[in-house]
């Protein structure tokens, strides 16, 4: 029972032995809304989905509660519908949001219908 476990572990989780030091990005402004920060970090290969962890964090700059949808795709790709939708205070970093991406040095991260102080109404315009 116990190796069966142990084979079940290591197939859904890439377990990383050698220990490798991903790091965060410096932190990057959003084409579209200025007062908006993402930085992004590679996490190992995930040999079960056959492509890399991207990690994902984003910084509020903007003196206002903003809400905004986002998603995280390969780099090649220009345009993409957000699928996740998040809320951050004034001057808050977002926890970490993970996604599985081929392109092991490269990922593309999309900012979308974002709103200040309340989550109805209209969505801003680009900055």
């Amino acid at each position: 029972m116990k190796i069966v476990l142990i084979i079940c572990l290591s197939f859904f989780f890439n377990l990383n032995v050698n220990a490798q030091n991903y790091n965060w990005s410096s932190w990057k402004t959003t084409s579209c809304y200025q007062g908006i920060d993402f930085a992004v970090k590679r996490g190992p290969y995930n040999q079960y989905a056959q492509k890399y962890t991207w990690y994902v964090m984003f910084r509020n700059r903007y003196h206002g509660d903003v809400y905004f949808s986002f998603t995280a795709k390969e780099p090649t790709i220009r345009t993409a519908e957000t699928n996740y939708r998040i809320n951050l205070g004034s001057q808050e970093e977002s926890q970490e949001y993970q996604f599985l991406i081929n392109d092991p040095n490269d990922i593309g991260v999309f900012v979308q219908k974002l709103r200040f102080n309340q989550d109805s109404g209209n969505y801003a315009n680009c900055q």
